[in-house]
């Protein structure tokens, strides 16, 4: 066994004796500390930055970091890194001038100079100097005085340049450039060390040794402050604090003083310079080292940004300078891998090692112990102790010993058969374990005894809930005691453990939080992470799951995560953490890491993260807050969500559209930080953003107006004046249709007056006076002939036939056996007329229904009446006959009429009686425009006598 006295005594006590010694003369005495705390290292490697050369960088008005690079000009937004080049240039920048707030003097390694405007992200050509100056010797030096600009380059030379009138420059000499800046800073000659001759002799040794950052002036190891009516005052001095390199650049963060050097290549921290009056006691410690850093700048949020020379940039949060670390070079630890952290009583941590080593912390020292000499990779994953036992618990071998402070001769455990190590945990003064195939349990005494209530194997984890309830963590699911739980039943169990009446469950599914009922039985459940989860610790307020390769941390409250620790931020592994009153330690690969709880947990008193929404209408112009286009087809928009929160590389981002103040849906997701609006109608569209850093209860919002301006047809005037010549239109077409609407009323109306005028004449046509004379004078003669029966027989027709005429008066169509009635009644009384000189037949159709068919009134009768009157009448001797023949035809109806009389010659003018063929001839044109059918044939029969009259009529199952 190994004891070793801690470095840091040493150091302590041989700086307290130079202290006393010292301060007889006045003198200053330092304490480095070697404490490098937490940081994230950006190269072209493991991030989008071009080149791991960085010269100088810088903060702009809107809170972005902008740093020149052997590449070019490189802007970082919080998440990548995006590079501007200039035309015609070697675009490696290695120095700048920082004029206002919205540009940058840009002096390339070929003398080249630029101008770079942070509004529109464009470069301009600047300094067009006459062709002697033109030397490709790089600017080392700027600074502006009003409108002058003044420049140092490396081969000594120095101008001086108008900046209203660039062509305009003077040539100085080396003293007169020496002359200049003291007379800027209002430095006297030969004070504090400074004179023309010793900056003279620096410059000539050291080119880089004068660095400006704003009002400061750096000159080697002195920053001088720059007073509008005063001399400049000494800021800090290297000398007395026995700093002899030459510093790159410094920055104030609080009341902390940090130093960059490039020969050294280190960071240095100055705690507290600000807050103390006396500077000649001060605590110094190196915070980054063997990285030579030319540039050191501070953003809105407090972090620590690094530049340099072959390694890229450097970023440390509040929370990563806030971070101690205790490592193997400095303090003395047996080795720099911890495979696991425990709190001991009597204030003391002890970590454990590879190689069954271990190391034991308390405030004064550090005990390294080795507790077996044989070559073993033997890790020792937890640290028990009793008040006089001491518990190695490895994952091969376990070991005990005896002590109060320091444990005396180790032994092997007397378990050693049954390891590995799997886990233990602290219960009622009682330590439970497990190994791979039993459980155990270490009383306050450090006696050793069997858990018998669960004799299963392939246990993982432990968790009593209380002496007599226990539960067991293993590759099928939980053991409640030797009872299977149906909960997780077949999953692998990586952890389990009871915090506030809850048994937290780690799988490679996640992790849960089951309620348990004052017995220890299992209730509901919830799952808490999403993730796999491997490890579980607590203290009275959060709870801290080790997931993936960081730590995930849950407020025990309402389960929520409050924040994340990713280990691969830092290029190290978490192989154990324990919560500690003010801090959490990490055990990593690399040594331990203690971080201020209040930094990780409470993110409430962080910074409101800036956000910027910028439109692709405008380009790149973050103090733009609208934008407007006028409308076109398929009109494409999009909107780039800018989260400057650089300690957060995952971003919360959400949207919403309003238009014209009303809300268009839900809050939405962005992603990838683009928004895109497709086919936008004209209008004002209002987009609102709220965005925040990952875990981050603080949430900023913006908002980008984009107005559409509508073309000229989509001008309300213009629709206005449009709508109204449509309804010009549509009532002028309206009036019209109106109109004719009238005409065709007017002319059915016509039509119809004019078929009941033809109906009329076609029935008084049929009523005229020397018919009825010549119908009555068969009766006479009836009468005469004293034969009554027959007169009556014919009155009683020609009663039938008057009634027929009256009836069909009042009706346009009737049935069709209504009107072969008529027509029966008509031509029997003709048929009396001569003499019974004719006869005639019906022939219908059996398909017609001629009850249900409906003609026109009166349309067959006079046809019927022509035939008995120009045909059978003058038949010559012969019997005449008179056929009605009917017949459907589809969706007509064909009637024709047939006599065997005299007929009529060819050419011969076929007419029927009173005009009535023109009457029949008008009212089929009628029938035929309302019902299309509707014609009249006429024919001689060519075989025999007579003549064949045809009409074709439509078949009406209705009457119109």
């Amino acid at each position: 066994m190994k004891i070793f006295v801690p470095f840091n005594s040493i150091r302590t006590a041989v700086i307290l004796l130079l202290t006393v010694i010292l301060l007889g003369g006045n003198a200053l005495a330092q304490q480095i500390k070697y404490s490098q705390p937490l940081y994230r290292n950006f190269t072209n490697i493991n991030s989008s930055l071009p080149s791991n050369i960085v010269y100088k960088m810088v903060t702009d008005g809107y809170g972005y970091l902008w740093m020149t690079t052997e590449s070019g000009l490189v802007r970082y937004d919080g998440n990548t890194f995006k590079k501007y080049t200039a035309a015609q240039t070697d675009n490696e920048f290695i120095q700048f001038y920082k004029g206002g707030d919205s540009l940058l003097w840009l002096f390339g390694y070929s003398g080249n100079s630029r101008l770079f405007n942070f509004k529109t992200h464009h470069f301009a050509t600047v300094l067009n100097e006459p062709v002697n100056l033109s030397i490709k010797s790089p600017v080392i030096l700027a600074w502006q005085k009003k409108d002058t600009l003044s420049l140092y380059r490396i081969n000594s030379t120095f101008s001086q340049t108008n900046i209203a009138n660039p062509k305009r420059q003077w040539l100085k000499d080396k003293s007169s450039f020496i002359s200049s800046l003291l007379a800027q800073w209002k430095i006297s000659n030969a004070i504090n060390g400074v004179s023309t001759d010793s900056l003279s002799a620096l410059f000539k040794k050291k080119p880089y040794a004068i660095q400006i950052t704003g009002d400061d002036l750096i000159l080697g190891n002195k920053i001088f402050r720059k007073n509008e009516n005063a001399p400049a005052t000494l800021l800090f001095d290297g000398d007395q604090a026995k700093i002899t390199g030459n510093m790159s650049s410094y920055v104030r963060i609080g009341n902390d003083l940090y130093l960059g050097f490039v020969e050294q290549q280190e960071l240095l921290l100055v705690q507290n310079f600000f807050a103390k009056a006396n500077k000649q006691r001060l605590s110094y410690s190196k915070i980054l080292t063997r990285a030579p850093v030319t540039s050191l700048v501070s953003d809105y949020q407090g972090n620590l940004w690094v530049g340099t020379l072959g390694k890229g940039i450097y970023l440390f949060t509040p929370a990563d300078l806030a971070t101690r670390h205790l490592q193997p070079t400095g303090d003395r630890l047996a080795e720099g891998y911890i495979s696991g952290i425990s709190k001991l009583n009597g204030g003391l941590t002890a970590l454990g090692h590879k190689r069954d080593s271990v190391s034991i912390l308390s405030k004064e020292k550090v005990i390294a112990l080795k507790l077996s000499s044989q070559q073993s990779l033997n890790e020792i994953r937890d640290i028990y102790k009793t008040a006089s036992h001491w518990f190695f618990f490895g994952s091969q071998n376990c070991y005990t010993g005896e002590g109060v402070t320091i444990p005396g001769k180790i032994m092997p455990l007397a378990i050693s058969s049954h390891t590995p190590f799997k886990d233990g945990t602290v219960f009622n003064n009682k330590y439970y374990f497990t190994t791979k195939t039993a459980c155990f349990i270490i009383n306050s005494n450090g006696k050793i005894s069997t858990d018998n209530r669960y004799k299963g194997i392939n246990t993982l984890s432990i968790s009593p809930f209380n002496d007599a309830v226990c539960f067991y963590g293993t590759n099928d699911g939980i053991y409640r005691n030797n009872v299977k739980e149906h909960l997780f039943s077949s999953i692998r169990i990586n952890k389990l453990r009871i915090i506030n009446n809850a048994l937290i469950v780690c799988t490679q599914e996640g992790a849960f939080v089951v309620q348990l009922s004052a017995k220890g039985e299992l209730g509901s459940y919830k799952q808490i992470l999403g993730q796999s989860c491997y490890d579980i610790k607590a203290d009275k307020q959060y709870c801290y799951l080790k997931a993936g390769s960081g730590l995930v941390i849950l407020n025990i409250k309402d389960w929520k995560a409050v924040n994340e620790i990713d280990a691969r931020k830092y290029a190290f592994s978490i192989n154990d953490f324990l919560p500690e009153t003010d801090t959490l330690a990490l055990a990593t690969n690399n040594g331990v890491y203690y971080i201020p709880k209040r930094l990780v947990t409470d993110l409430k008193s962080t910074v409101r993260p800036k956000i910027y929404l910028t439109c692709s209408l405008t380009g790149f112009d973050p103090s733009k807050t609208s934008s407007e286009t006028h409308y076109s087809k398929h009109l494409s928009i999009t909107l780039s969500a800018e989260v400057l929160d650089y300690s957060s590389e995952t971003k919360h981002i959400s949207y919403q559209i309003n238009v014209k103040g009303d809300a268009i849906g839900n809050w939405q997701t962005v992603t990838g930080r683009v928004i895109t609006l497709n086919n936008l109608e004209p209008g004002k569209y209002v987009v609102t953003i709220k965005a925040r850093g990952n875990y981050s209860p603080l949430e900023t919002n913006v908002s980008h107006t984009v107005i559409i301006h509508p073309l000229w047809y989509q001008l309300v005037w213009v629709n206005l004046l449009f709508w109204l010549l449509m309804v010009v239109l549509i009532g002028f077409f309206a009036f019209r249709w109106y109109k004719v609407q009238l005409q065709k009323a007017r002319k059915k109306m016509n039509d119809q007056l004019r078929m009941n005028e033809l109906e009329n004449k076609n029935l008084f046509a049929q009523l005229k006076p020397h018919f009825i004379f010549n119908v009555l004078t068969p009766l006479q003669s009836y009468f005469i002939n004293g034969d009554d029966i027959g007169g009556l027989k014919y009155l009683d027709n020609y009663a039938k036939l008057m009634r027929g005429f009256l009836q069909q008066s009042r009706e346009s169509y009737i049935t069709i056996e209504r009107e072969i009635n008529f027509l029966k009644h008509y031509l029997f009384i003709q048929q009396q007329r001569f003499d019974n000189g004719f006869t005639y037949s019906f022939e219908l159709d059996d398909r017609l229904v001629i009850s249900q068919l409906y003609i026109p009134t009166l349309i067959l009768q006079p046809i019927v009446e022509n035939a008995v009157e120009h045909g059978v009448k003058n038949e010559n001797g012969l019997n005449g006959h008179i056929r009605i023949v009917a017949v459907p035809q589809g969706d007509k109806i064909r009637v024709s009429v047939i006599d065997n009389g005299s007929g009529f010659k060819k050419g011969e003018p076929f007419f029927l009686a009173n005009h009535a063929l023109e009457i029949i001839k008008e009212r089929l044109e009628l029938i035929c425009l309302k019902h299309q059918a509707g014609s009249l044939h006429i024919l001689s029969n060519s075989d025999t006598a007579g003549a064949t009259v045809t009409i074709e009529l439509p078949l009406l199952t209705t009457q119109p």
